[in-house]
C-alpha cells in the first residue's frame, strides 16, 4: 500500500507540473494539485504507520514528515472555508468597482447560500422519520458538493495560473476581454484589463492587441 501510494504521489506531481509548464491556463491545473495533496496525505500516513519505530529515532526527518502531513491536512479541510471568504469578499468588490447588477451579485449570492446551507439546513432535516426529505437532502447535498467542487477547482486553478513559469511568454496576440463601461469612461474591472494588456504588449514588442 506504502508502494501504490507513493507511485499515486509521483504520478499526480508530474502530471500537475507538466500540465502547467505545458499550459497553466488550463483548469486541470487545480484539480491535479488538489489531487496531488490528497496523494501526498495518503503517503505520509502510510509512512508514519509503516516506520514508525524507526522515525522516532530520526525526530528531525518526523518533524518535517510531521509538518508536512499537518500543511496538507490543513489545506484540505481549511479551503473550503476560504473560498467562500474570497467569493463573498470578491462579490463586494465587484458590487462596489461595477455597480449594482445581477451578474455582479452572483459571487456574493454563491457564498452567502453555500455559508446559510452549511449552518442552516442541517438543522432542518430530520432524516430518521421523513423519507422525502432524506431523498432531498440528499439532492441538495450532492449538487451542492459537485457545485462547490467545480468552483474550488475554478477558483485553485485561477490562483494558480498567477505564478507564471515563464515571464516572457512570446505571444503573438494579446486579447483583452470586453466589460460595461459608464458614459465615456472605463469601469474600474475593464481599466484594469486594458492595462494588463498593454503591460503585456510591453514585454511582446511584436504582438498584436
Amino acid at each position: 500500500m506504502e508502494i501504490l501510494s507513493f507511485i499515486l504521489f509521483i504520478t499526480s506531481l508530474f502530471c500537475f507540473l507538466a500540465l502547467t509548464f505545458k499550459e497553466p491556463r488550463n483548469l486541470l491545473s487545480g484539480t491535479f494539485f488538489f489531487i496531488h495533496f490528497l496523494c501526498l496525505l495518503i503517503f505520509l500516513y502510510e509512512v508514519f504507520i509503516n516506520h514508525q519505530a524507526w522515525l522516532s529515532s530520526h525526530p528531525w526527518i518526523q518533524f518535517f514528515l510531521t509538518l508536512c502531513s499537518m500543511t496538507a491536512l490543513f489545506f484540505l479541510i481549511i479551503f473550503p472555508f476560504v473560498l467562500i471568504l474570497i467569493y463573498f469578499i470578491e462579490g463586494i468588490r465587484l458590487l462596489i468597482k461595477e455597480g449594482f447588477h445581477f451578474g455582479n451579485l452572483l459571487s456574493l449570492l454563491f457564498s452567502i447560500g453555500i455559508l446559510i446551507y452549511i449552518l442552516l439546513w442541517p438543522q432542518l432535516r430530520n432524516l430518521k422519520t421523513d423519507y422525502i426529505e432524506t431523498i432531498l437532502y440528499l439532492t441538495i447535498t450532492f449538487c451542492t458538493l459537485y457545485l462547490l467542487a467545480c468552483m474550488a477547482m475554478f477558483c485553485l486553478s485561477a490562483l494558480l495560473n498567477t505564478f507564471h513559469l515563464k515571464k516572457n511568454q512570446h505571444y503573438n496576440y494579446i486579447v483583452v476581454l470586453g466589460c460595461g463601461i459608464t458614459s465615456e469612461k472605463l469601469t474600474p474591472l475593464l481599466a484594469s484589463r486594458v492595462d494588463k494588456g498593454i503591460e503585456l504588449l510591453k514585454k511582446n514588442k511584436n504582438a498584436r492587441i
